[in-house]
């Protein structure tokens, strides 16, 4: 199991009866990639070979006839490839495009259906945490009227793998200004993960989320450990009829943990943090 290179990691919520169940329960909800608000999640573009390029034919021919039951055939992989082309190469371009096109899309639609938890983490080299992050107050917890919980990372992570019996990995997301483009050949070949990380790319408008996501091959409720929790952030917009409901759950399933205060800041645009006091 991969150690997460930062510290910690911060979910931000609307505050519902989903999220307070979840919360209480020690349960985290890993939904379909399918769901998110990016409609361009999980986009990604192949470079195919050229085929007016004679060497990169022959390349691709070459990768093709691998792919052969060779050991079964009276005639060599490679003169069956070039046989095919030959034939027809404006047949063969055809069926290869639609080939690769197919075969992103069946992958595509399996990404699409996998199970995500994303949270945020720290910016390197940035003193201020995400709490301090008013777009993601915004964005996700209700304009300050939901919380936030920082988990510790490497807790969270390791025991959704110990508490549960399906496996998971974790990814940093990318941010580019374009669509990430994957050669053909590293697409053919999961091994080097070169789509792995074009699935988990962000146009940079993104970037000030720095997201880090949990995955696992199916969407559902999954248990973690409360001791993986190291803080709760309350938004000052929160009523308070939720905030003592939020509270009484805190108190008997995480009393140790801390609660703070989070408000803006009435001269600047800038968040304030403080310790809680109950209403």
């Amino acid at each position: 199991m991969t150690k997460i290179p930062f510290p910690s990691v911060y979910k931000f919520s609307s505050l519902n009866i989903n999220s307070l169940s979840a919360l209480a329960e020690g349960k985290a909800w890993f939904s379909n990639l399918a769901d998110f608000n990016d409609p361009f999640e999980g986009q990604f573009v192949i470079e195919t070979p050229d085929f007016t390029i004679e060497s990169e034919r022959e390349k691709l021919f070459v990768h093709e006839a691998k792919k052969l039951p060779f050991n079964v055939m009276k005639e060599s992989a490679l003169d069956l490839v070039r046989y095919r082309y030959n034939q027809s190469p404006a047949d063969y371009e055809r069926f290869f495009k639609d080939l690769v096109e197919s075969t992103r899309n069946d992958f595509y639609n399996s990404y699409l259906n996998t199970g995500a938890y994303c949270v945020a983490s720290d910016i390197p080299d940035t003193p201020m945490t995400q709490v301090s992050n008013a777009l993601m107050w915004s964005h996700y917890a209700d304009g300050m009227r939901g919380f936030c919980i920082k988990f510790d990372a490497n807790k969270f992570y390791s025991s959704l793998n110990s508490l549960n019996e399906d496996d998971f990995y974790w990814s940093p997301v990318h941010y580019e200004d374009k669509l990430c483009i994957v050669d053909y050949y590293d697409f053919d070949n999961m091994a080097k993960n070169a789509t792995t990380r074009a699935i988990h790319t962000k146009h940079s408008g993104w970037e000030y989320e720095y997201e880090c996501r949990f995955i696992t091959h199916r969407s559902g409720l999954y248990k973690y450990d409360h001791n993986a929790i190291s803080c709760i952030f309350i938004g000052d917009k929160m009523p308070s009829s939720h905030q003592r409901i939020l509270l009484d759950i805190c108190e008997k399933n995480l009393p140790d943990v801390e609660i703070v205060c989070v408000k803006t800041h009435k001269n600047s645009y800038s968040i304030e943090l403080g310790k809680y006091i109950k209403v």
